[in-house]
């Protein structure tokens, strides 16, 4: 569809028309037919655009807790859990630090607001977890709010992450060995070896 401006077709509207344009379209006897429609455009997005952020504005005011977070309770939900939740200790540990094996994810120290947005997206099915889905859809609001200020307030040490036996290390290397031998890289500069 082109554009053709009013004053080209020395159309004498008034100063509003005036900044406007005029779309052409073909008719259906293949003639030009001029529409001015943009007026009924700025009405439905209008229209759209209050919808969607009076949306938003629900959907935040239903997620969102009232008032600043209480980390002792979410000390306590950390360590006892709630009725319908067991505690994020049991997997996690109380400090947060996780139990060094990397079965879970150590949560100690993350930004609350990273943390609680995590939180939302297993409850809402974003993220999908056979664990944390239920957990997170059993916490409110208030309980996501007091737990991931509790966790971001915590400084736990790093645990020492354990190492493979001496058989896994030696069965490695000798598997490196033998790729580099069989597609001719033995010329690379070695690994260093733990």
């Amino acid at each position: 569809m082109a554009e053709i401006s009013r004053s080209a077709l020395g159309y004498a509207g008034d100063a509003a028309d005036a900044q406007s344009s005029w779309p052409i379209t073909r008719g259906s006897s293949g003639g030009l037919r001029l529409f001015h429609y943009h007026h009924i455009l700025v009405q439905a997005l209008a229209v759209c655009l209050s919808f969607c952020i009076g949306q938003a504005k629900a959907a935040e005011a239903e997620s969102k807790p009232e008032g600043p977070p209480n980390i002792e309770r979410g000390a306590v939900i950390a360590a006892e859990g709630i009725q319908q939740a067991s505690a994020c200790a049991e997997c996690h540990a109380f400090n947060g630090s996780s139990d060094g094996s990397g079965a879970f994810p150590r949560i100690t120290g993350l930004p609350a607001d990273y943390f609680k947005s995590q939180l939302r997206d297993f409850a809402s099915g974003i993220r999908n977890s056979a664990i944390m889905s239920p957990i997170a859809k059993s916490l409110s609001p208030e309980e996501i709010n007091d737990v991931t200020a509790y966790y971001a307030s915590v400084n736990a040490p790093f645990l020492p992450l354990k190492s493979a036996s001496p058989a896994v290390i030696k069965s490695g290397r000798a598997a490196r060995d033998g790729w580099r031998q069989r597609e001719g890289h033995s010329g690379l500069r070695p690994m260093p070896r733990a």
